[in-house]
C-alpha cells in the first residue's frame, strides 16, 4: 500500500494548490476544518498577513453556507487582524443565524410533539438535530428548513397534522397525480407563512430517478433516542446517518461546501462508528462511490481523521479519485460557471457504482415525470402516459434552449 499512501499525499497537496490565487478560498477551507491544528492555523495567519478581500471573504462563506465556522475562526484566533467594522459585521450575521435556528429548533420540536401526540413517528435529521449531534450547538450551522422523516403510510396523516399548524404543500395535486408524485419523489416541501418557515416531509431518501436501494424500513428497524429540546426524539444509527448525508451530498454535487463539513463534523463526533458496518451498508444500496467520494473530499479538504483501511481503500479506486477530483475542481463555484443546472442534475450520476446504475439514472430522469411537467401541459386521465414523452420536451425548452 505504500504506493497509495504516497498517491494520496500527492493528490492532498493539489487540493490548496487547485484554489491558489484566491486567498479567500482557502481561507475559508482551513476555518472550516473539524480540527485545526497548529500548521492549519499558521497557514490561515500566513494569508492573513498577505491580505484579505474581506467581503469577498464574507460572500463566500455565506454562499458556501459555513459562516459560522469562519466567526468561530476568527473570534477564537485572530479578531485583532480585522478591522472592527468586519467583525460587527460577521457577528451580525452570526447572531441572526443564531436566532433564526434556535425558532426552527423550538418549531421543530412542536411538530415532533404533534407528531408523538397523534402516534405518528417522525425522526428528525439535518437541520438543528445535526447542528446539535455534531458542534454541541444550534447556531454552528447555517441551514433554511426543517427535515422530518415519516413512514409512507403516514404521508397524508402528517399533512393533515401539519396543515394544523398553518402549513402549506408547495405542490397541491389531484389524488392521482398525490399518488404518482409519492412514487417518484421522497419528500414534499411545506410552507408555513407564520415565521416564514419551510419543513421537507420526507417518506424516502432519494428521488425514483437515483438507483439506490436505501430502504427506510431497514433504518426504521435501527433507530436511537438522542437527547434534543425537552426531551428524547428518534435518530438514525449513527453508520445510517452517514450515509444518508453522503447521499444528500451526491444529490447536489456536493456543494456547497458545507455538505462536506457536516461529514467531517459527523465523524469527529462520532469516533466509535462501526466502519465495516458503514461500508457494508453502502455496498448494498449500491452507494459505495458516493460513499468513498464523500469521505474522500472530506479527508482531503477538510483533514478529517479517517481509520487507514478506509482511507486504503478509497485511494485504490482509480474512479473515485478521478471523480473527486471534479467535484473539487467546481468547489466554490456558483451554479452558472458549474454549468447551470443541466450539469447540477447530470453530473451525480457519475458517482453511481455500476455503468447500469448511470443508464437508469438518465433514462429516469429523463422520463419520469414530475409535478412541474403536470403543470406544463394538462392532459385527460386517459392519456397521462404521454407525460413521458411531454417530459424530455419541457426540460429541452427549459434548460437547452434557453441557454
Amino acid at each position: 500500500m505504500t504506493g497509495l499512501r504516497a498517491n494520496r499525499n500527492r493528490m492532498a497537496a493539489k487540493v490548496i494548490d487547485g484554489v491558489k490565487g484566491e486567498r479567500e478560498r482557502e481561507f475559508v477551507l482551513y476555518c472550516a476544518r473539524a480540527d485545526s491544528d497548529e500548521e492549519t492555523t499558521a497557514h490561515a495567519r500566513t494569508l492573513l498577513q498577505k491580505g484579505l478581500d474581506r467581503d469577498r471573504l464574507l460572500r463566500l462563506a455565506l454562499q458556501e453556507r459555513v459562516m459560522p465556522l469562519l466567526y468561530r475562526w476568527i473570534n477564537e484566533n485572530s479578531p485583532e487582524a480585522f478591522p472592527a467594522e468586519f467583525v460587527e459585521r460577521l457577528r451580525d450575521h452570526f447572531y441572526a443565524n443564531a436566532a433564526r435556528n434556535h425558532l426552527l429548533a423550538d418549531e421543530l420540536c412542536a411538530c415532533l410533539e404533534l407528531f408523538e401526540k397523534n402516534g405518528v413517528q417522525a425522526v428528525a435529521y439535518k437541520g438543528p438535530v445535526l447542528a446539535k449531534d455534531i458542534y454541541g450547538d444550534v447556531a454552528m450551522r447555517q441551514f433554511s428548513d426543517l427535515d422530518l422523516m415519516i413512514r409512507a403510510e403516514d404521508v397524508s396523516r402528517a399533512y393533515e397534522l401539519l396543515g394544523s399548524r398553518g402549513y402549506s404543500k408547495e405542490h397541491e395535486l389531484t389524488r392521482a397525480e398525490e399518488s404518482a408524485f409519492r412514487k417518484i419523489e421522497c419528500e414534499q416541501v411545506l410552507y408555513k407563512m407564520e415565521g416564514r418557515v419551510y419543513l421537507d416531509l420526507h417518506w424516502g431518501f432519494a428521488p425514483l430517478y437515483f438507483p439506490l436501494e436505501l430502504d427506510p424500513k431497514l433504518m426504521w428497524n435501527r433507530l436511537e433516542r438522542v437527547s434534543f429540546g425537552r426531551g428524547l426524539i428518534l435518530s438514525f444509527a449513527p453508520e445510517d446517518l452517514l450515509l444518508i448525508l453522503s447521499v444528500n451530498a451526491c444529490k447536489d454535487f456536493w456543494q456547497p461546501l458545507s455538505r462536506i463539513c457536516d461529514v467531517a463534523e459527523f465523524i469527529r463526533a462520532h469516533k466509535g462508528l462501526d466502519w465495516d458496518r458503514v461500508l457494508e451498508r453502502a455496498k448494498l444500496a449500491g452507494a459505495r462511490r458516493i460513499l468513498f467520494t464523500t469521505l474522500l473530499l472530506a479527508e482531503d479538504l477538510l483533514k478529517t481523521n479517517l481509520p487507514e483501511h478506509i482511507s486504503e481503500r478509497m485511494y485504490a479506486d482509480r474512479k473515485t479519485r478521478a471523480f473527486a477530483e471534479s467535484v473539487r475542481q467546481k468547489l466554490f463555484q456558483d451554479k452558472e460557471e458549474a454549468g447551470g443546472e443541466v450539469g447540477k442534475f447530470l453530473r451525480p450520476s457519475k458517482a453511481m457504482d455500476s455503468w447500469r446504475d448511470r443508464v437508469r439514472f438518465h433514462l429516469r430522469l429523463g422520463l419520469t415525470p414530475t409535478p412541474e411537467d403536470w403543470t406544463f401541459i394538462k392532459l385527460p386521465r386517459g392519456a397521462r402516459f404521454l407525460y413521458y414523452l411531454t417530459r424530455p420536451i419541457r426540460l429541452a425548452k427549459k434548460y437547452l434552449l434557453h441557454h
